[in-house]
């Protein structure tokens, strides 16, 4: 079966070369930014075509003679990228999301404020310019570059050297070379030919249930914890160190054409380096432990069964409530890419994987007797069932509930009889639950040793 895998490494240009990288990738932007400004122009889709932009990237080639320093094939991108943009940003799913986003900055009281932020839910979903302070700049090669074991051509730049940390595989389709602050990645995607293998059997798979959290990154339904490793806790002082010595940095400013041009200092140019050193420390932190804890579980279970979490509403919930903090921790927890690595790791090596529907109350539905129970908050940890008296930990019943459903999902997939309800104790899992309690819940602890789990 055929997969497409990315590369990414980082490349070791000279001074003459980054130079170049700059050159070429600031004219790519100014392609994109001219394009864009063309097409604003346009009062209907219809009007946006590739052919139109494409038509429009020659004339600017024409009309500056500078662009014709940098390969063809990466400015032409920017024509079909800017079309498909567009074409998203008119569909059905962007347009509900920019009229709510407009309808919740209609009920701001402050009128200066509603008017900055409406301008800003009106403008979602559609193209922004790009600016070149962003750091963030990018150069495409869809074809006509040369990979060797320790450097890549790319058409009129050379052959630039990278660090091959880890080996190529299969067949390079594309290379992608992206600014990072200072540095420089190369990416590249290849075809990869992965053998079928075949799945374990779902009576004998070893199938765990994840439930996640912030308290705890991840709940196992076979009684383990991943605990969160909060990498914006370890970071968050030195950014602000750093934040606060670039806000006193002065911007000099220069009239051209009668315009004011702020131009960054070489005082405020090393604080900035500084600054994007801490974030793509606290980023590549954040992304070893994610593969990591990917990885462990690809090769200790056969299958898994997630929830899927309404990132969005959770953090539109906790802006009404100005819970800057939980906002924080949400964005730093990074659900949503534990979820994606999970998935596609899950496809590479032949494993189950099934997703819960949004709207599956997973926390308030007992795994044993299949009782709702609607009156739980977030303050509650320890559950007590009131049908079957069961006594657990939140995240742990939570994590089983969730592998319960996902195994009659997996059956209903595979064509396999569901098997007769049974209801079960939880043995050792309920003391493995209360071990990563809190303690003042001893009380509790004791009641559930001398326990009877009983049926109606």
């Amino acid at each position: 079966m055929q997969f497409i895998k990315t590369f990414q490494y980082r490349l070791l240009p000279t001074d003459e070369q980054n130079e170049i990288l700059h050159r070429h990738a600031g004219n790519v932007r100014f392609v994109w930014n001219k394009l864009l400004e063309f097409a604003n122009d346009k009062t209907q889709l219809t009007d946006i075509n590739r052919g139109t932009l494409s038509k429009q990237v020659v004339d600017l080639k024409n009309s500056n003679e500078f662009l014709k320093s940098t390969y063809s094939q990466p400015l032409q991108v920017q024509a079909d990228r800017l079309y498909q943009t567009f074409k998203k940003s008119r569909s059905k799913e962007i347009i509900a999301r920019r009229k709510t986003k407009i309808s919740i900055v209609s009920k701001i009281e402050d009128p200066k404020l509603r008017e900055i932020k409406m301008r800003k839910a009106e403008r979602f979903g559609f193209p922004h310019f790009k600016s070149k302070f962003r750091h963030e700049d990018s150069i495409f090669y869809p074809q006509n570059f040369k990979i060797g074991k320790y450097e890549i051509y790319l058409p009129k730049i050379g052959n630039l050297k990278f660090i091959r940390h880890i080996p190529l595989e299969g067949t390079p389709k594309n290379v992608t070379i992206k600014q990072d602050g200072k540095f420089w990645n190369c990416s590249i995607c290849c075809e990869v030919e992965i053998p079928d293998v075949a799945l374990v059997p779902l009576e004998q798979a070893n199938i765990v249930g994840i439930d996640m959290g912030i308290k705890t990154f991840a709940s196992l339904s076979d009684g383990s914890v991943v605990e969160n490793p909060k990498f914006l806790q370890k970071f968050e002082k030195r950014i602000k160190i750093h934040q606060k010595r670039l806000s006193k940095k002065e911007l000099n400013v220069k009239i051209e054409n009668g315009k004011e041009i702020k131009i960054s200092s070489n005082n405020r140019n090393k604080e900035v380096c500084k600054l994007q050193k801490e974030y793509r420390k606290l980023r590549n932190n954040r992304k070893n432990f994610l593969h990591q804890e990917t990885h462990r579980m690809i090769t200790k279970y056969d299958g898994f069964c997630v929830e899927t979490l309404d990132i969005r509403n959770m953090i539109r919930d906790a802006m009404k409530k100005h819970k800057i903090c939980l906002i924080r921790s949400i964005y730093d927890v990074s659900w949503y890419e534990f979820i994606r690595l999970l998935e596609y790791k899950s496809l590479w090596n032949s494993k189950y994987f099934i997703k819960m529907d949004k709207f599956y109350p997973s926390t308030q539905t007992c795994p044993f007797c299949g009782h709702v129970d609607k009156e739980i908050t977030l303050d509650d940890r320890i559950l007590l069932c009131p049908k079957c008296k069961v006594l657990m930990e939140r995240d742990l019943r939570a994590s089983q509930t969730i592998l319960h459903e996902g195994m009659i999902k997996l059956r209903d997939n595979y064509n396999i009889p569901q098997e007769p309800w049974e209801f079960k104790t939880v043995g050792e899992s309920v003391e493995n639950a209360f071990d990563e309690s809190v303690t003042s819940f001893s009380e509790c602890q004791s009641f559930a040793k001398t326990l009877v789990f009983a049926k109606d």
